[in-house]
């Protein structure tokens, strides 16, 4: 894109009115009459050059609807599980945004953008200090890729925090022009205990995402607009994942954020912005262990 139609692609975004278009998107998505379906997810294969060949299934007539197709499942036999306990493995997918440490209470968005960690978990200055000058990964995924999401290593759910905002694209364009993109988008926060401490994932919604998926609540999406918390600390079964195992998907894709305490892992020296990520490839070396 040239910089004229980069901000007319911004600006035309903070006219629309974002959760009415996702809401009918979604609606759209889910139809299942053969017809509009199969014209929707052939015209989306195209467009987005979808490579089917790792698809569990391989025909579009084999998809109930194109949300079926969009959060289909895929040959995981070549995403091997890193075997190293000192590795964590990627939860996504996709394209890295940023990878670096967190500067005190400050993520790089993108050149010349920062945004607040502590408005990014909501608001809680207590949440937020616990990854202070911690380390931070943004993992972008393309409408062509794989949606769904799994656990970089094994943990227990503490914590989810559904934070209500706008729905922005959170593409490279999007990402490099509007400040405090991810901050200010719809997302669900997730904290998990882990032998390295605690480790947060932020799913972050964005345009025509109608709502995220999590295998243990289902759908979250609030009409309250207010933030919504669930503590799981205190539950007797606890809801523990191994390292590698499905937690959720977006129904209509976006970005996961992955957020780790100080002096805890590093990341490995070959990814930087840009990098292309297969989920549960390693991602981070752990230097570090803690009690959870």
């Amino acid at each position: 894109m040239s910089d004229f139609s980069d901000k007319l692609f911004v600006n035309f975004q903070k006219l629309l009115p974002q959760h009415l278009l996702s809401n009918i998107a979604f609606t759209i998505s889910c139809s299942k009459n053969k017809y509009l379906k199969n014209f929707l997810i052939d015209s989306f294969i195209k467009y987005y050059k979808v490579d089917l060949s790792n698809a569990i299934k391989k025909s579009i007539d084999d998809y109930k609807s194109f949300h079926d197709f969009f959060i289909r499942e895929i040959d995981l036999t070549e995403r091997k599980i890193p075997v190293d306990s000192n590795q964590l493995a990627s939860p996504a997918e996709g394209t890295i945004s940023q990878i670096s440490k967190i500067n005190g209470n400050s993520i790089v968005q993108a050149k010349e953008h920062n945004y607040c960690l502590t408005t990014l978990l909501g608001g809680s200055i207590s949440l937020a200090e616990k990854f202070q000058n911690g380390n931070f990964s943004t993992l972008y995924l393309a409408p062509s890729d794989y949606h769904r999401i799994h656990m970089p290593i094994d943990g227990t759910l503490k914590k989810m925090i559904f934070i209500p905002g706008k729905l922005f694209s959170v593409n490279k364009v999007t990402s490099e022009s509007i400040p405090n993109l991810y901050a200010n988008n719809e997302r669900v926060v997730l904290i998990f205990d882990t032998e390295i401490g605690e480790i947060a994932l932020v799913l972050v919604g964005s345009m025509i995402v109608g709502s995220i998926y999590t295998d243990w609540a289902g759908t979250i999406k609030s009409d309250t607009g207010s933030i919504s918390e669930w503590n799981y600390s205190e539950k007797n079964h606890k809801i523990n994942y191994k390292k590698g195992e499905e937690i959720a998907y977006f129904h209509l894709g976006s970005t996961v954020i992955i957020l780790t305490q100080k002096n805890t892992n590093n990341w490995l020296p070959h990814l930087d912005a840009n990098s292309k990520i297969k989920v549960r490839e390693p991602i981070s070396e752990i230097i570090k262990r803690l009690d959870s």
